[in-house]
């Protein structure tokens, strides 16, 4: 059958081939025209965020009466695998992760509790809004709007016209005037022209406007949207005798100017600003594309950070990388093969097999991604390998038989194919465990493995084909036997004396082996699965008894002086309830200049004690984090157990850290009175004359609103007190005097900022910051630090690592048995080849020396395990064999009595083609050598690995090939 298809494209039907290639290029430009961009593969999880309301109620009563009935209802739905809970002050948010992508049941099931348990929610709070994203995602994309408009005017102009782009999730508007809008209608100017109240409402109920209404002296007040006083004013209205009026007639418009809820500043300036934010499954590139196409149709709009460009500038780079790495490797290939016809077939595979993949990408739903490109720069190299050896060997079988003829390119042909054909499938199989992992694994994997494996099997298939076609039609045979003497006497040399000192490479081999495993727990894990971005983000939060003008103004101070910090491009600092957000954009260039002052800005921003501060997200390559959950019965507790496990690690390994902060505020006492609502009513009071007399006699304290909770229950809050004996004898009198203690119930109450839960366990976070140290060490360091002292305790204190940590465990454990299960899978793939284990042990032999190596090195030159780390060790296992599987293939081949001369012989052969090979695959990735430290590990991982995989697959393995076989 082989035998056939060569006969179609070299003698019968020969411009099949020609037309092959123009088909592979047309489908191919246009399917990379079309590929999705993301900078991650899709993630296999879909997240949701509940939002509630509840006006008035302290988060203590947020967590009791709705954040637990809830919690509890959604741990029940099936496919819900994580709950993280946000209690605030008024405000409940809830991120709910599923494993399911794209499955409406789950969000069905979510908005079904949400509606049933809303029927037993306190008064004053908001129905539960559902939305599918992650409230700890970052915005996609930051729009600053230039014109100072009214907040409403914002919503109706640009979050409603955005909110409705495919894939958006949701728009946050910080900034914008705000203000109340009233109708006055004077009720004098209604008895004179005879217009009743009844006739009033009747109208506006028949026009559908919903107001409220308020009697107040000789004034009506009518409160509605702004949109619709204009409206309401040219109404028109007929008396009782027929004889038409307007509003405007005997009403008029009050507008009073709000104080600004949220407001923006960038680089000190008020600003108004949009945040927008993508459903959890969308395409970030193909919105912020969308959002960029609208706002520059709008010249009040400026989009101030696109994540979707800074995902297109990360691909772009890896495809400059990539033509870097090709026009190198293609140099190095013109050097080796000076005739243009084994020149051309080389240098045609490459472009031919990567435009098929891009089909093969379009027609899988598979994104151009950070996997992908990777997987396209590693096969870089491996591409030119096939055509490389098939040239090799065709040009030897011909120059031996010193003829060209359709026979002999055959016959070479058909000798090179197995091994080859062997080589790429074990490459392939390599990722095959990966199909096997835990889905999020699996999901971040396999379009690496989709690629790589699609990438090197079209180049086998072009490569068999490309090659014999341009040799066949257009080579001419030269004598190269003369530019192998040199290095065969070198080599035959060089082998020979390491044969003879067999034993002691053995020993060198099985120690080098004891001590990799010795250094292997030494070497961390670290995270690298961030968007890159340029970004700092802090969040300040303004002292217990400061006020908001001074937070202002404070925080005013503190943004210039960022902004005078060489290398920062600009500050934007949002205001939100009782916190302040700042963003700090800083120069790409700049990043690790940036990290470095860190500890002089935390210095310089200390003279604002009165202000706390922490950075919430670092920017790729510049700091670490940690989080750890502390847990117990009640805020004040944990409060108390996350300071003694602070203190503890202050006390330790403080020098390490950058920054260690608890991250809940401490609690605020407050007073709380819960009114008896019958003795009120038996003395003729209501409830809002009690909280005027309150208000009336108490000076200072800041009366936070009446509300009602579960009980049904009318509480009264108040702030800044410090005598609760004084409001219990607050006198209230209505014909009798009567002191509030009788008819209230008075407690000093500790109210939290916030309650926040993981998977229903109530928890404090402890934030900790520092850099030169793997995120593993130091959760391995910081464990041995804290269960110490809690040895010593009486009471233990619990405590947890935050997911993402913890998943570094997981991760870490998991690779490690997808190594182990790839070794597996390779020892199948070659006994199936060579059918028996004596081989297959020889050709394994040179990935766990390989890898012993490259652990020695690591642990040297202090890396750690990554995500790119874990690409090249398991592609590295694959590479390294099949150098091995061609020396042992010729050896086996090889007709020669002696068994030391089938040994020099088979690497005097293969010389030249493995060192190709590896030189172009080298050659390929040292453009990531010179990347950032995400692609710079991997760079230097992989091309240490080849280099070392090479000279063991040559002066290694076969000595262990000759102390097996010689007995």
């Amino acid at each position: 059958m082989i035998k056939s298809i060569f006969k179609v494209f070299l003698k019968k039907k020969p411009r099949l081939f020609p037309v092959l290639i123009i088909l592979i290029v047309m489908i191919g430009i246009i399917s990379y025209q079309n590929l999705p961009l993301e900078y991650m593969p899709g993630r296999s999880a879909d997240y949701y965020t509940i939002n509630v309301a509840a006006s008035s109620l302290d988060p203590m009563e947020v967590e009791r009466a709705i954040c637990i009935p809830l919690e509890k209802r959604l741990r029940k739905i099936d496919g819900v695998t994580n709950i993280y809970s946000s209690c605030k002050k008024g405000q409940l948010k809830i991120n709910v992760k599923t494993l399911e992508d794209n499955d409406t049941r789950i969000y069905a099931a979510i908005t079904a509790v949400c509606s049933e348990l809303y029927e037993d929610f306190p008064e004053n709070v908001s129905k539960p809004v559902v939305m599918r994203f992650s409230s700890e995602d970052m915005p996609i994309t930051v729009i600053q709007i230039k014109k100072d408009l009214f907040k409403e005017d914002i919503e109706e102009r640009y979050v409603k016209t955005i909110s409705r782009f495919d894939g958006i999730s949701k728009v946050d508007v910080l900034g914008g005037k705000e203000e109340k809008k009233e109708i006055i209608i004077d009720k004098d100017k209604l008895s004179i022209l005879k217009i009743g109240l009844a006739q009033i409402s009747d109208l506006l109920r028949k026009y559908s406007i919903r107001m409220g209404v308020k009697s107040y002296g000789k004034n009506i007040i009518i409160t509605t949207p702004i949109k619709r006083l204009e409206e309401i004013m040219d109404i028109p209205v007929k008396n009782l005798q027929g004889k038409a009026y307007y509003f405007k007639d005997f009403s008029k418009i009050e507008t009073e100017q709000l104080k600004r809820r949220s407001f923006s500043r960038i680089d000190g300036k008020p600003a108004n600003v949009l945040y927008v934010y993508k459903e959890s499954t969308s395409n970030t590139v193909s919105i912020c594309n969308m959002i960029r196409d609208y706002t520059e149709k709008d010249e009040d709009l400026e989009i101030l950070f696109d994540q979707g460009q800074n995902i297109k500038d990360s691909i772009k780079s890896l495809f400059k990388a990539l033509m870097v790495g090709a026009l190198i490797s293609g140099i190095f290939i013109i050097s080796i093969f000076r005739n243009v016809t084994l020149l051309f077939p080389i240098l045609l595979v490459i472009p031919l097999s990567f435009l098929s993949v891009f089909a093969f990408m379009y027609f899988s739903s598979i994104s151009l991604n950070v996997m992908s490109m990777s997987a396209f720069l590693f096969s870089l190299g491996l591409l030119y390998d096939n055509s490389v050896i098939i040239i090799e060997s065709i040009e030897r079988e011909i120059n031996i038989r010193k003829k060209k003829s359709f026979k002999v390119i055959y016959s070479a042909l058909i000798k090179i194919l197995p091994p080859v054909f062997i080589s790429t499938l074990t490459t392939f199989c390599v990722f095959l465990p990966i199909f096997f992992a835990k889905k999020e694994l699996y999901e971040m994997y396999k379009d690496f493995a989709w690629v790589l494996g699609f990438s090197l099997f079209s180049s086998f298939f072009l490569a068999s084909i490309a090659v014999p076609y341009f040799i066949y039609f257009f080579y001419i045979r030269r004598d190269s036997e003369k530019n192998y003497k040199d290095y065969e006497f070198f080599n035959s040399f060089f082998t020979a004396r390491l044969l003879s000192k067999k034993k002691y490479i053995s020993t060198i081999a099985l120690v080098i082996f004891m001590i990799s495993i010795f250094f292997y727990n030494s070497i961390g894990t670290s995270k690298t699965d961030q968007t890159p971005d340029n970004m700092f983000i802090f969040l300040f939060q303004p002292g217990l008894k400061m006020s908001s003008e001074d937070f202002s103004k404070d925080m005013k101070k503190i943004e210039d002086y960022l902004n005078s910090i060489d290398g920062v491009k600009r500050t934007l600092t949002t205001f939100q309830g009782e916190t302040a957000r700042l963003v700090l954009e800083v120069k790409k260039e700049r990043l690790r200049e940036i990290a470095d002052k860190y500890s002089k800005i935390k210095e310089d921003l200390s003279k604002y004690p009165d202000i706390s501060f922490f950075l919430m997200n670092a920017p790729v390559d510049t700091f670490n984090e940690i989080d750890i959950n502390v847990f117990g019965n009640d805020f004040k507790e944990r409060i108390k157990k996350a300071g003694i496990i602070s203190s503890d690690i202050k006390d330790k390994m403080g020098d390490l850290f950058d920054q260690i902060i608890i991250k809940e505020r401490p609690p605020v006492d407050e007073i709380e009175v819960v009114l008896d609502r019958s003795k009120i009513a038996d003395l003729g009071f209501s409830i809002q004359e009690v909280a005027y007399i309150i208000r009336a006699y108490i000076e200072g304290p800041k009366i936070q609103g009446i509300t009602q909770d579960s009980k049904r229950q009318n509480k009264v809050r108040a702030s800044n007190i410090n005598n609760i004996e004084d409001i219990r004898s607050l006198p209230i009198r209505k014909l009798k005097s009567v002191m509030l203690g009788d008819i209230a119930d008075i407690n000093i109450k500790a109210n939290p900022s916030s309650v926040v839960h993981e998977d229903s366990n109530a928890l404090v976070k402890i934030g900790l910051t520092f850099k030169d140290i793997d995120e593993y060490t130091m959760m391995q360091m910081i464990r041995r630090t804290i269960d110490e002292k809690n040895l010593k305790r009486k009471n233990r204190i619990l405590y947890s690592f935050d997911k993402k940590t913890m998943k570094l465990k997981e991760t870490r454990r998991e690779m490690t048995l997808i190594i182990i299960f790839t070794m597996l899978f390779l020892s199948i793939v070659l006994y199936m080849y060579y059918n028996t284990f004596i081989d297959v042990l020889i050709v394994f032999s040179v990935i766990p020396l390989t890898y012993s190596l490259l652990i020695i090195i690591m642990s040297i030159f202090k890396m750690s395990w990554s995500l790119p780390v874990y690409i090249a060790f398991i592609l590295l296992s694959g590479i390294v064999v099949n150098n091995s599987i061609l020396v042992v293939d010729f050896i086996k081949k090889d007709q020669s009595h002696s068994l030391i001369f089938k040994i020099i012989h088979s690497i005097n052969n293969k010389f030249r083609a493995v060192l190709i090979t590896t030189a172009t695959t080298i050659f390929g990735l040292v453009p990531l050598i010179f990347a950032d430290s995400f692609w710079r590990t991997m760079g230097i991982i992989a091309i240490a690995g080849l280099g070392i995989g090479t000279l063991i697959s040559l002066y290694v393995m076969p000595i262990l090939y000759y102390s097996i076989k010689k007995k």
